[in-house]
């Protein structure tokens, strides 16, 4: 077995147990909620099964008007966010990248308060 094969062979061993967590934590719970989408579920009495209604679920949804109108104002905000977040963050990273004096104490003044809410939203989730 040459030195490549065996790199390739334990790079395999190294990713297969973060594969296997990604799959079972995230990837299930999106199935299983999924599966659960086209079964009519009452969350007070779990006890009387899941009455499978096919996308009769579904077509409740787009005809109740404040669903839609939250998946509206959803969308809405992602994509203003998203552009917002792009645009000041290609500001900031062009104007950072300038070489002035005291680079690396407006660098530590930018991204530490801008890394600490996405770390603690994280921790929440």
């Amino acid at each position: 077995m040459t030195l490549q094969n065996r790199e390739r062979t334990f790079g395999l061993i190294l990713v297969i147990p973060t594969f296997l967590f990604v799959t079972i934590f995230s990837l299930y719970p999106i199935i299983y909620s999924f599966y659960l989408s086209f079964h009519s579920i009452i969350l007070g009495l779990p006890g009387l099964g899941e009455k499978f209604v096919g996308l009769q679920n579904y077509a409740a949804l787009f005809h109740d008007r404040i669903a839609i109108d939250s998946m509206f104002n959803t969308l809405l905000f992602v994509f203003v966010s998203t552009f917002c977040e792009i645009l000041l963050g290609l500001v900031i990273a062009l104007v950072m990248h300038q070489q002035f004096k005291g680079r690396g104490a407006v660098r530590s003044a930018v991204l530490v308060p801008w890394a600490i809410p996405t770390v603690v939203a994280s921790q929440m989730w």
